[in-house]
């Protein structure tokens, strides 16, 4: 089972004095809540690579309107000199 290694469960099925079911259903419950955890944080993840891929997205448009209107005025700007 992930999360906990060979030595362990060999531990906890070898001694008589330690019931195998509390502990497999201890592990579980651990694994349970660790796997809320994960889910949660892999949703948040998402939504923030989500509005990363925007942000550049935008970013992108903003940088190319600027330079085609820094252009356009600077043309305009130019032809207003020489005439």
């Amino acid at each position: 089972m992930p999360g906990r290694g060979a030595e362990f469960w060999l531990w906890a099925t070898q001694h008589d004095l330690i019931d195998c079911h509390d502990v497999l259903l201890n592990y579980l419950e651990t694994l349970k809540e660790k796997q809320t955890r994960d889910i949660k944080t892999n949703e948040m993840t998402a939504i923030a690579l989500t509005q990363a891929k925007r942000c550049g997205a935008l970013a992108l448009g903003i940088t190319i309107f600027m330079a085609v209107l820094t252009a356009f005025l600077n043309y305009g700007g130019l032809i207003a000199y020489l005439l």
